[in-house]
């Protein structure tokens, strides 16, 4: 049985939540770390991975307010926008 199109979007939407939490997690770990003043590993930094990692996150962003401004120009603006 396949999935349809509005199915793919939202498997899609929930694999992008669950990265992003993924990538969250990581980072406050190492704030926590440093906070702590505990040893943190330092790791050689891959730049090709690094510079995927933010076009997703973009991309992710660049979606959101697309769909805000899609809505916005069918809706017009909100009462306390104008």
């Amino acid at each position: 049985m396949g999935h349809s199109a509005e199915n793919q979007e939202v498997d899609d939407i929930l694999q992008d939540i669950i990265e992003d939490d993924t990538r969250a997690g990581v980072i406050i770990d190492k704030v926590r770390r440093l906070i702590k003043k505990e040893q943190v590993e330092k790791q050689s930094l891959d730049m090709n991975e690094v510079g995927v990692t933010i076009s997703g996150l973009v991309q992710t962003e660049f979606v959101v307010r697309a769909d805000i401004c899609r809505d916005t120009a069918r809706t017009g603006p909100s009462p306390r926008d104008r």
